[in-house]
Order: C-alpha cells, then structure tokens, then sequence
C-alpha cells in the first residue's frame, strides 16, 4: 500500500495482532485525527485480548481446553467471529480453516483431507445465561478431533470493522485502514479538496512472477462505505 500523507491526510500506525495496523484520516485536524486513531487501536487492542490464541486468558485459547461437553460463556464478538469463520470455511470447501494447527496443516500447505466442519467440532447457543460455546464429543467411540483456534485474516478483518466504528463515533468519515496491508477497508470519498477525491489508493498483487497468465491489477482505488 503507498499513500503519502498530505497536509489533509495524517497517518497512524499501531502494533497488534502480530502485525502493523495503519489508520489514514482526511479532512481532519492532526491533533483530533490523534485521538480518534488512539481510540481505534484501543478497540483492536480489546479484540486481541479476546482473540488471541497466545493469551492463555483469551476466549479463544478458553475455547481450545474445552474438554468435550464442556461449555464455556463467550461475548458477542468471539461468537460472531465463529460464526463468519464456519461460513467461509463451508464457502470454500475447507481451503480456509481456523482450526488448521489442530489438524498438523501449516497454513500455506494444503492437505488431500478435508477439515471438519467447525460446527461438528463445537456448538454455539444463546441461552438464558448469555452466550455460550460447547466443545462436541467424538461420534461413538471416537475421540473428539483436536481444537487450536487461529483465527489470523478473519480475526483482523473483524477487528478492522470494529475499529471503523469507533473511527465513525468520532465524526471521522474519510478514512483508510489496513491490517499489515493484507486486509483494507475504506470509508469516504478519500483524499481531496471539500471532499472532491476519487477514492482511496490501494495496491494489489505483490512484485515477482505472476501465477497465473493475464493482466492482474497492481493499484485500483477503493471508495469506501457509504
């Protein structure tokens, strides 16, 4: 991603997830522009500590010592995370799984065998308590599949939206954000003049051979959000 920060345009970096977040924001003062863009990252700080498999007291490392027929009380975003991770999983056949360390799979290797679905593996309910996940036994005799939760581009992803949100609390409407330039999301028309820009600026692919023959776009321009 190459953007040069302008008089109008005020670049913010923050480290989380094991990567680099970065939040532009246009048509702002620097100073307020500051203090939104703290608040962002606070919010994605909040998500790391529910979501990271590395924090022995994250909801996510709660979930993989679940024995089977445990249960344990989650909030809304791990479940709502969990949710969007078994639809995309089902969308792609199992190529994307958050329980992929579980299975011996790095990520960038495939394997012949398909994953579990994550709903054979754990149970999601809203019961009078709250929300709750439960750790499914094996079928029969069956001993339950192993459960390592990594949920890596998803995770960031939903960390973006929440820290665009809180970015909107703040008035602020014209603004990129990035999650170690792998993952984008843009609000507003982008930078320019009384709102005149033509989109935010964001590069695609990476340099080297391509792997597949034909054009691939390297720079397109995202518009944001309505």
């Amino acid at each position: 991603m190459s953007l040069q920060p302008g008089k109008r345009v005020h670049r913010f970096a923050h480290e989380a997830m094991a990567t680099v977040f970065e939040v532009f924001v246009a048509g702002k003062a620097e100073a307020y522009a500051r203090q939104a863009a703290r608040a962002a990252f606070d919010e994605i700080d909040r998500l790391e500590r529910l979501f990271s498999r590395f924090d022995p007291a994250s909801e996510t490392s709660r979930i993989g010592r679940l024995g089977p027929g445990e249960s344990l009380r989650i909030g809304i975003e791990t479940a709502e995370v969990l949710g969007i991770a078994a639809a995309v999983q089902a969308e792609t056949d199992g190529a994307f799984d958050v329980n992929y360390l579980a299975a011996g799979r790095s990520a960038a290797r495939k394997s012949t065998a398909s994953p579990p679905p994550l709903g054979k593996l754990i149970h999601v309910v809203q019961t009078g308590r709250g929300i709750e996940v439960a750790r499914l036994a094996g079928r029969g005799k069956a001993k339950a599949p192993p459960l390592l939760l990594d949920f890596g581009a998803v995770g960031k992803g939903y960390a973006l939206d929440g820290a665009l949100a809180v970015l909107r609390d703040w008035e602020v409407e014209n603004v990129l954000l990035h999650s170690g330039t792998s993952t984008a999301l843009a609000a507003g028309p982008g930078p320019g003049k009384n709102g005149s820009g033509r989109g935010w600026p964001v590069g695609a692919g990476r340099p080297g051979p391509r792997l597949s023959p034909g054009p691939s776009p390297e720079r397109f321009r995202d518009r944001g959000q309505g």
